[in-house]
């Protein structure tokens, strides 16, 4: 008896113009595919009904519906074969196709073109295939390029090559023109940075003022939004490319007094290196601990208080700081009071066994030893230096997560169930 082959048609078209049409793009490939597979009748082809069409998908990446549905179907061992019209419908994208390629050949599943004569149930179908993906990757890298050298042609005329329109402009004609509604709010950010001094107090003011970033969808000026602002040159009547900056066709909105007294504020504004920052910052939980209720970081600050300038430290909700006024209920938790908690809970996640001779190993001393230095956490932490106590978290710990009342530790057991119940026994025995 012949074997019957199951073929899913799969057609994709990268613009939505001309998809209203009674008969499109769309179903010209199906019927193509149609044909194609009726014409493979005898060797047990058979077309199924279920349509997998992508209408103003582009073929750069995977996110579309009905590729991903159809390739759930082929995981459900629903299909045998996919037909497509072309082998860039698919997919353009090389590194893309190859773990398409790589899926369907897990699940056996073979793919098939109507304009170029390929089966990848064959040695020489898959050597073309693979020729074929090469090109139309290069062609997709080409288009690419070609726009990026038009965008650039077009900020060298001072022209605005498209996207998110700058706040204070409206795009009329494909030209930025002033918006007399929101443009006077432009030059108060300017004069406000440089009276109050930070873009925080500045988005605070924002914020305290009514004066909202996107209106429709009530959402304030936050400190990023500020910082972007008072560095784009769009403002002085120019437009930005790359590290350049080139006279713009549309009229400003700052003054070049005004912008440049800003440029000389922001300049002495020192920004080290992450990994400066890092070396030099007492943070003991930089980049573990985390908010509760938005789940975004708590940045570290600190605050001296006393006369000998001591530092009071405090990780602090950094979405609730940049929105200028605060509304997050977990807000700010001193580092005095949640870097011990976290201490002793690592104390005595490094006591069990495995943990013992996996830090015995690093440390090149028996793992007795090792326990008998973990028995006073206060020595053992003083010990390490600052950066080798993070490190040392970092390594043990995925995350901190701290709400309005309590706070969720979670460490890298990474599935090891052995583990997991050393941690369980040594946490119930302390």
């Amino acid at each position: 008896m012949q074997q019957i082959t199951r073929c899913a048609i799969y057609t994709r078209k990268s613009v939505e113009e001309g998809l209203e049409q009674e008969f499109n793009t769309l179903d010209a490939q199906r019927m193509a595919c149609e044909s194609y597979i009726a014409a493979k009748r005898l060797e047990g082809w058979v077309c199924l009904e279920t349509h997998y069409d992508d209408g103003g998908y582009s073929g750069g990446n995977l996110k579309r519906p009905a590729f991903q549905r159809m390739m759930d179907d082929v995981r459900a061992d629903k299909i045998d074969m996919i037909v497509c019209y072309k082998i860039d419908r698919l997919s353009r994208s090389l590194l893309d196709f190859t773990q398409v390629f790589n899926e369907l050949e897990k699940h056996h599943v073979s793919f098939s073109c109507v304009t170029q004569e390929l089966n990848t149930s064959t040695s020489m179908g898959r050597m073309c295939m693979n020729l074929l993906m090469t090109f139309a990757q290069f062609e997709r890298e080409l288009a690419s390029e070609r726009t990026s050298d038009k965008m650039a042609a077009t900020r060298r005329k001072g022209l605005w090559p498209g996207g998110t329109v700058p706040y204070g402009y409206k795009r009329i004609d494909k030209r930025l023109v002033v918006d007399p509604e929101t443009a006077p709010n432009v030059v108060k950010i300017f004069e406000w940075y440089l009276e109050l001094g930070t873009p925080k107090l500045v988005a605070k003011r924002l914020a305290e003022n009514g004066i909202m970033r996107f209106p429709e969808k009530n959402k304030p000026f936050d400190t990023v939004m500020v910082a972007t602002a008072l560095r784009n040159c769009v403002y002085v009547g120019r437009v930005p490319l790359k590290s350049e900056s080139f006279k713009g066709v549309h009229e400003p909105i700052v003054s070049k007094e005004l912008w440049d007294k800003v440029a000389a504020r922001l300049k002495t504004v020192e920004v080290k290196p992450k990994a400066e920052r890092r070396v030099s910052s007492p943070a003991l939980l930089t980049g573990l601990v985390r908010c509760g209720q938005c789940g975004d970081a708590l940045s570290y600050t600190w605050t001296s208080k006393s006369r000998n300038g001591t530092r009071y430290g405090y990780y602090t909700c950094r979405k609730d700081m940049r929105r200028g006024v605060s509304t997050c209920t977990v807000k700010s938790v001193p580092a005095q009071l949640i870097e011990p908690l976290v201490e002793t809970e690592a104390i005595k996640f490094l006591r069990t066994p495995t943990m013992l001779r996996t830090l015995a190993g690093e440390r090149c001393i028996s793992p007795f030893e090792m326990r008998r230095q973990l028995e006073s956490p206060e020595a053992f932490w003083t010990s390490l230096t600052p950066v080798a106590k993070r490190d040392l978290l970092a390594g043990i710990i995925e995350s901190v997560t701290v709400y309005e009342s309590s706070v969720d530790i979670k460490f890298k057991v990474k599935g090891d169930k052995r583990l997991m119940e050393e941690f369980k026994h040594e946490h119930n025995g302390n």
